[in-house]
């Protein structure tokens, strides 16, 4: 059977019919993450985790263990079929829509309850891994406009 986000479609940029993981695999997948979402870095339990493709199906990532991460439901969502790299500036553009749209955070802001840092955006896996390529002292005309 099919599921509602599964397609036999194997051309790229199609989603492809994900395997079922067994309860061994998603195990592995929880402890290799130390049990929290590899995106924010929030504690999961067990029932709550999502499993996440780092390199969507859609882009023609491959449905094997190591391209597999636990998330959060939230990140889970927000990152969709998106790459790492896309779901990074998807981010960074929020809080261009924050300052546009919301009176609460402007004021925030306004009064000192919440400071712009303008650091990277840098992911629980991989500050774990240590595969950052991004440093913290990098020049702001790097940085992603927001």
């Amino acid at each position: 059977m099919v599921g509602r986000y599964d397609r036999t479609d194997k051309r790229p940029g199609k989603l492809t019919r994900r395997r079922q993981l067994s309860h061994e695999e998603r195990k592995q997948i929880y402890e290799r993450m130390d049990r929290r979402c590899a995106y924010c870095g929030q504690r999961l339990e067990y029932e709550d985790m999502h499993v996440d493709h780092v390199k969507p199906l859609a882009k023609g990532g491959p449905d094997i263990i190591p391209n597999m991460v636990c998330s959060c439901e939230y990140c889970n969502r927000y990152k969709g079929s998106r790459d790492v790299e896309s779901f990074r500036r998807a981010i960074y553009r929020s809080l261009g829509a924050l300052e546009r749209d919301s009176l609460a955070y402007r004021n925030s802001i306004k009064y000192g309850l919440i400071r712009r840092t303008h650091a990277p955006v840098i992911f629980y896996f991989e500050r774990k891994e240590r595969r950052c390529k991004y440093k913290w002292k990098r020049k702001k005309s790097h940085w992603p406009k927001y």
